[in-house]
């Protein structure tokens, strides 16, 4: 495992953005090596576009290329797009979400719901985003995550749902029903302290 930086590395854009918990900052070439339920594996390279503060996971697996795009505003993440390409399909699929929809807040706590209205796809959409507090065991380790699901209310797109679970050192090690198995870039930390992980570097 190559430990060339950690993703909870501050960045510093233009304008200044205050970093939000639950999600990895600065994750340029950083590779998720998740497997889902059936035990295949699936690779999530993390990239970024730093002038437009996004985040972008593209995954990548023997049916299906694609990804999610993530923006990342004033204690905020929200979820911008998804989109991906099926092995025989005639046409890659792709939602937009206008405006955002934000899964992650600054000063969230354990039980907070909001909902977001908006469009997605074809048409407007509702969708219910609750957060709570949970510890889970992974691969990696048993964690204290943020559990983000994502409920449509109504709606006659597509909207994205289900769950995320996120641990605060290295954000999605859960994401629908792939589990996080190991990282390539990123290190792994036995203070899981946000001050302590912000200024470790390895070579």
């Amino acid at each position: 495992m190559k430990n060339l930086f950690i993703a909870a590395t501050v960045l510093v854009l233009a304008s200044m953005v205050q970093a939000v918990p639950y999600w990895p900052e600065h994750p340029d070439g950083v590779v998720y090596h998740y497997v889902g339920e059936s035990g295949a594996a699936k690779d999530i390279v993390y990239s970024q576009d730093g002038i437009n503060q996004y985040r972008e996971h593209i995954y990548d697996n023997p049916d299906c290329t694609g990804g999610e795009s993530f923006v990342i505003e004033d204690g905020t993440v929200g979820l911008t797009g998804h989109g991906y390409y099926c092995e025989g399909s005639i046409d890659p699929v792709y939602w937009d979400y206008n405006p955002p929809l934000t899964i992650v807040r600054e000063g969230m706590q354990d039980g907070d719901i909001w909902v977001w209205e908006g469009w997605c796809f074809n048409g407007p959409a509702i969708i219910m985003v609750q957060v709570s507090d949970e510890t889970i065991t992974t691969p990696l380790g048993t964690m204290d995550v943020l559990h983000v699901q994502l409920q449509t209310i109504t709606g006659d797109g597509f909207p994205f749902g289900g769950h995320l679970y996120l641990d605060q050192d290295l954000g999605p090690v859960k994401t629908g029903n792939l589990t996080l198995v190991d990282v390539d870039g990123v290190v792994g930390v036995a203070n899981r302290s946000w001050s302590g992980v912000k200024s470790l570097f390895h070579d």
